[in-house]
């Protein structure tokens, strides 16, 4: 896990678990420790690329997974079921905050199917 506050990687290991009170003092800042065996290789073409577009870079990001299913023939990377649930959170927080900042269920564009099929 990846804390960006003190720039602190954490592990799952015997090791890390280990330092679980004293981690400011022995694991703050050492996230480049890990960065070149762990990090994505889309994020290191990302930084080496330099950032291109909108939102810090994310939209190229985006764009180009896009446009790679396109050529490729492949499953688009953000499905309608995934569109739709992230585009109602503006509708649903407008609805909330006329009615005083009142709970707004999430639907569910999938009928119930994400249980199923989307795993």
């Amino acid at each position: 896990m990846y804390e960006e506050a003190t720039d602190s990687v954490f592990l799952d290991r015997a090791e890390d678990i280990a330092h679980d009170f004293d981690w400011k003092k022995s694991c703050a800042g050492n996230a480049s420790v890990y960065e070149e065996e762990y990090d994505h290789p889309v994020w290191k073409r990302y930084i080496e690329d330099g950032i291109k577009g909108g939102h810090d870079g994310m939209d190229w990001l985006e764009f180009e997974k896009f446009f790679e299913a396109l050529r490729n023939d492949a499953p688009m990377p953000v499905d309608v079921y995934d569109g739709a649930s992230w585009m109602v959170i503006t509708a649903l927080s407008e609805m909330s905050i006329a009615k005083g900042g009142a709970v707004m269920d999430i639907p569910d564009f999938t009928r119930g199917r994400w249980h199923h099929e989307f795993i």
